[in-house]
C-alpha cells in the first residue's frame, strides 16, 4: 500500500512538472520520458501552475510596493507574469486580433495569425490590454491586486482547459480536427483547483469579488471563444493564448467592479 501511494505521488509530481514546463517554459522536465498520454493528463494542473505564476507576480507586486509607487509595482508584477509564460499568450491575442480583421476567407485569417509582426489592430489590442491590466492592478488595494493576479491567472488556465476540452481545433489550412485533449478526470481536477483559488479569494476579499472575477472571466473568455468558433469553426494555437488572456482580463475587470 505504501509503495502504491509513493507511485501515485510520483506520477502526480511527473504530471505537475510537465504542466509547469508547458505553461511557463521552465526547464523542469529533465529526466522525464516523452509521453503524449502523460502530457495530456498533465493539463489538469494548468490552473494550478498559472495560479503559481500569479502568486509569484503578486509577491513582486507586494515586495516592490514597499519601496516604489503602486503603479511601478504593478508594471513590474505584469512584467514578471509575462516572463513566466504570459508573453506568448499576449502575442497570441495580438495575432488573433490581426487575423480576425484581415479578411473574409478563413485561410486569410489563419495566414495572418501566423505571420510575424503586428498590424494596427493587434498592436492597439496589445497596448490597451496591457495598459488596462496595469491600471487595474495599480488602483486596487494591495491585497485585492494580489488576489486579482492569482485568480486571474488561474481562471485563464481554466479557460484554456475548457477550450481544449470542448472546442474543435483548426489547422493551418482551415481543416477542423476533433482533438479534445483533456480527460474527464483532468477537467474535474482543473475545475476543482480553480474553485479552490476562488474560495481563497472569497475568504480574503469577499464573495462579491470572487463571484465577479469568475463571471468576468467566463464572459470575456467565452465571448472570444464564440467569435473564433463562428469565424473559423474552432480555435487555433494563437487563439488559445488569446482566450486565456481574455479570461484573465475579464477576471481583473470583474474584481475591480466588485471592490
Amino acid at each position: 500500500m505504501k509503495r502504491a501511494t509513493t507511485q501515485r505521488l510520483s506520477l502526480q509530481a511527473d504530471l505537475f512538472r510537465r504542466a509547469l514546463a508547458s505553461t511557463t517554459g521552465l526547464p523542469v522536465t529533465r529526466g522525464l520520458l516523452p509521453s503524449d498520454d502523460l502530457d495530456i493528463r498533465s493539463r489538469q494542473f494548468w490552473p494550478v501552475t498559472q495560479a503559481l505564476c500569479g502568486l509569484m507576480a503578486a509577491l513582486v507586486l507586494w515586495g516592490a510596493g514597499l519601496f516604489l509607487a503602486q503603479s511601478v509595482a504593478a508594471v513590474l508584477a505584469l512584467i514578471a507574469l509575462i516572463l513566466m509564460g504570459d508573453g506568448g499568450n499576449w502575442q497570441g491575442l495580438a495575432a488573433t486580433m490581426d487575423g480576425l480583421t484581415s479578411g473574409r476567407r478563413t485561410q486569410d485569417v489563419l495566414r495572418r495569425m501566423r505571420l510575424p509582426g503586428l498590424d494596427a489592430c493587434g498592436g492597439m489590442t496589445l497596448a490597451l490590454g496591457l495598459g488596462l491590466s496595469a491600471a487595474i492592478v495599480a488602483t486596487l488595494p494591495s491585497s485585492a491586486a494580489g488576489g486579482a493576479l492569482i485568480a486571474g491567472a488561474a481562471l485563464g488556465g481554466m479557460a484554456r482547459v475548457h477550450v481544449k476540452a470542448t472546442t474543435w481545433k483548426v489547422g493551418t489550412e482551415g481543416m477542423q480536427a476533433r482533438l479534445f485533449t483533456i480527460t474527464e478526470e483532468g477537467y474535474r481536477v482543473a475545475l476543482l483547483s480553480t474553485l479552490l483559488v476562488l474560495l481563497g479569494l472569497w475568504l480574503t476579499i469577499g464573495f462579491g469579488a470572487a463571484a465577479m472575477a469568475f463571471l468576468g472571466a467566463v464572459t470575456s473568455g467565452q465571448t472570444l471563444r464564440w467569435r473564433l468558433v463562428s469565424r473559423l469553426g474552432g480555435f487555433t494555437r494563437e487563439g488559445l493564448g488569446a482566450i486565456q488572456i481574455a479570461a484573465q482580463l475579464g477576471a481583473y475587470l470583474g474584481l475591480a467592479l466588485a471592490v
